[in-house]
């Protein structure tokens, strides 16, 4: 049995293409791909986004323990695209950039009957986030410390906190 399904994931607004094996009865993986782009912003002279859109990829095992019910595990790689910022530090073009990686126990709950089978996934356990920011002042600017018009690592930062995930989406059953 091949599945394919299309989920979105919030609120990093990705979109993503899955493509599922169901491995037996009981047993299924999911390999996810797509771009997301972040919903959150970062301050300094002014606020900008926390990057540009990146690239997403994910990974899910499901063991069914009732027809419409499975549980397991996955994890998501979620980057954001480096993103130019005149406004972010005055007078400078700043770069800022990161990632974000997430390994989750996870539920699904799907109706399997039909050709369409529409699902909801929820999860939660441990993500961990970076954030980089490279400054450079711009044409006829300097640092004021030092005078010198050198590109400087200003923030280069990562943490790890819980992390919950929702998706929902339709398998679209192809073969069996």
């Amino acid at each position: 049995l091949l599945i394919l399904a299309i989920a979105a994931v919030f609120p990093a607004t990705s979109h993503a293409e899955d493509v599922n094996l169901q491995l037996d009865k009981k047993n299924s993986v999911a390999l996810r791909l797509g771009m997301n782009q972040t919903l959150t912003e970062i301050e300094g002279s002014a606020k900008d986004k926390n990057g540009n859109a990146g690239l997403m990829f994910g990974a899910e095992y499901f063991r069914s323990v009732h027809p419409n019910f499975g549980i397991g595990l996955g994890f998501d790689l979620l980057t954001r695209g480096e993103r130019n910022s005149a406004v972010l530090i005055q007078n400078t073009n700043t770069t800022v950039s990161g990632q974000t990686l997430a390994v989750l126990v996870l539920g699904k709950f799907m109706i399997t009957e039909g050709k369409l089978q529409p699902f909801i996934t929820g999860g939660m356990g441990m993500g961990r986030s970076s954030l980089k920011a490279v400054s450079t002042p711009n044409p006829g600017f300097v640092w004021a410390a030092t005078g010198g018009r050198d590109t400087r690592t200003l923030i280069d930062t990562s943490d790890t906190a819980f992390a919950l995930a929702l998706r929902g989406g339709v398998d679209l059953e192809i073969s069996e």
